[in-house]
């Protein structure tokens, strides 16, 4: 979670450096410096600043300018994009060929000074080491800026992506995925592949009909959804948000929330281990039929159970503790589950098996 917090508070450092230490005299004229999200970028000329006098909120149409480019994929075969703000969506396609769409937006009724500002908001795209880099670059002006992104890779493409702001859609991307969003917009991943790490701040992470080794996800105040996904792992992290899991098959299913709610609702895996933490949200374990398990639940909140536990299926005090504990064994016990919550209650559902 600190990586999260280390990057919002790092982008906003860096935009604070950026403005101006104190106001010009009306008239001057002072160059704007290139927000550029890499080392070594060559600096273009800043465009000058709207004549003054002119505050209040931004107004005027979105000024925008098109960006098209087509690159063969490397041996690596990967990709990267670092944006700021806007939408990305990033679909797997056949072929050995990334083709990136950029729109670039400018929001000023000015429309000289709109075009002026539009020529030093970049798109650099380089080849290197067998994959391919985009790189956003734009200049610190006082009007709102969007650049959006739709790219189209090659099924196999092992993608990161690195953006402040702005919704980002991926799906049918069967590579490696590695996706950090440090500031809002919503996070939807459909029909991937191994999901190595998807970092949201404020923005929602959807994860649906993934399949892989692993799937990694985890936002400081949205809301998690994983359904549809089989994977040997499955680890969510949350701090003020819930996280939902439906109908998915995991060897390992670990989930940790501090303030938010868990549950999960869908088949359980035989010999697969199910480990539920939260601080203050509650926990709701609704299992489908046909696979018994070896439970432990914890809380010093409500412990509710419809399941016919054997071996010590009583609630009972926790030893040291002024909570309640419930141990048992459900059918076979194949399963394993540990359901903890310090203040929150912990339910364990049986739904209405069909006759």
């Amino acid at each position: 979670m600190s990586t999260l917090l280390r990057t919002a508070c790092a982008v906003g450092g860096l935009v604070l450096l950026a403005s101006p230490a104190a106001p010009q005299q009306p008239g001057a004229a002072r160059p704007v410096m290139l927000l550029a999200q890499g080392d070594g970028a060559p600096a273009r000329p800043a465009p000058q600043p709207r004549p003054p006098g002119r505050g209040g909120p931004p107004s005027g149409p979105w000024i925008e300018e098109p960006f098209q480019r087509t690159v063969r994929l490397g041996s690596r075969g990967s990709f990267e994009l670092t944006a700021l703000n806007g939408a990305i969506t990033v679909t797997g396609t056949d072929g050995n060929v990334v083709r990136i769409t950029a729109v670039r937006k400018v929001q000023e009724a000015n429309r000289e000074y709109a075009r002026t500002v539009l020529q030093n908001v970049q798109v650099r795209v380089t080849e290197r080491g067998g994959g391919i880099e985009v790189l956003t670059e734009q200049p610190t002006v006082r009007i709102p800026i969007l650049v959006d992104y739709t790219i189209e890779v090659p099924l196999a493409t092992n993608v990161s992506l690195r953006s402040f702001g702005g919704p980002i859609r991926v799906g049918d991307v069967k590579g490696e995925l590695r996706i950090e969003a440090s500031g809002g917009g919503d996070m939807n991943l459909t029909s991937v592949g191994r999901v190595r790490n998807a970092k949201s701040v404020a923005g929602n992470v959807t994860i649906a009909g993934a399949e892989g080794d692993e799937v990694n996800a985890e936002t400081l105040l949205g809301r998690l959804v994983v359904r549809d996904v089989k994977a040997r792992s499955l680890e969510l992290r949350s701090i003020g948000g819930p996280i939902t899991i439906v109908d998915t098959l995991c060897d390992r299913c670990t989930a940790n929330s501090v303030n938010g709610s868990i549950e999960f609702s869908g088949p359980l895996k035989p010999e697969g281990r199910y480990t539920f933490n939260s601080n203050a949200g509650d926990i709701r374990f609704i299992p489908g039929p046909g696979v018994g398990f070896d439970l432990e639940a914890m809380t010093s909140g409500m412990l509710n159970n419809d399941f016919p536990l054997r071996t010590g299926g009583r609630a009972a005090p926790a030893p040291g503790s002024q909570g309640r504990i419930l141990r048992g064994i459900f059918l076979d016990g194949s399963a394993i589950l540990s359901l903890r919550s310090f203040t929150g209650n912990v339910s364990l559902i049986r739904k209405n098996e069909p006759r």
